[in-house]
């Protein structure tokens, strides 16, 4: 049989690991307090705090606009000129941002398709604003990204029918007789 000792340091061990994943929770609780609209009594950060949650954000911002896991953690830590921050802290303010926002890797259709459809917007402007390329290629353009617009909105999905009162309301026409005089000359 184990010793006491043995089992001890096993429980301590699995003990420390659960305290510091509810410390990890902790830590961040402050940031959705923070951010939660209903919250009347928002706590006040630190700057430290306000720091990484600015971090955060960029965070976020960095791997909405497609920039990988990588380049964002070099992103962190090139942010503040001089005062660079290590690769681990990088890491930190990804894996919390990921925490607080929600993480962009995991399967969200919706959100993800609003994050395409923005960029396909985008790509919409840039395409009208260039001028180097001609009208045709322009509509031919403008027509792929309008096409893929409608695959991710649905829109090209005919198998619901559509309610025929959506597309033409019911109208109410009036109509006033008015006399009307025949003058007939033989």
């Amino acid at each position: 049989m184990g010793s006491p000792i043995f089992a001890k340091n096993i429980f301590g061990k699995y003990m420390a690991d659960i305290t510091k994943e509810v410390k990890e929770k902790h830590r961040l609780d402050i940031y959705l307090r923070y951010l939660d609209p209903d919250n009347k009594r928002k706590p006040q950060l630190t700057p430290a705090q306000q720091e990484s949650l600015d971090l955060m954000y960029k965070a976020r911002h960095w791997s909405i606009s497609f920039f990988s896991p990588d380049q964002v953690r070099k992103l962190i830590q090139d942010e503040g000129g001089k005062d660079k921050r290590s690769y681990s802290r990088a890491c930190q303010i990804l894996i919390d941002s990921d925490y607080i926002f929600g993480s962009i890797q995991k399967l969200n259709k919706p959100a993800q398709r609003a994050i395409y459809l923005e960029y396909l917007h985008k790509a919409i402007q840039m395409i009208i604003l260039d001028e180097e390329s001609k009208g045709v290629e322009k509509g031919r353009e403008i027509a792929k990204i309008v096409s893929e617009m409608a695959e991710l909105t649905g829109a090209k999905d005919f198998s619901e029918n559509v309610d025929p009162t959506l597309l033409m309301p019911a109208q109410m026409v009036n109509f006033i007789p008015v006399g009307i005089q025949v003058n007939m000359k033989r």
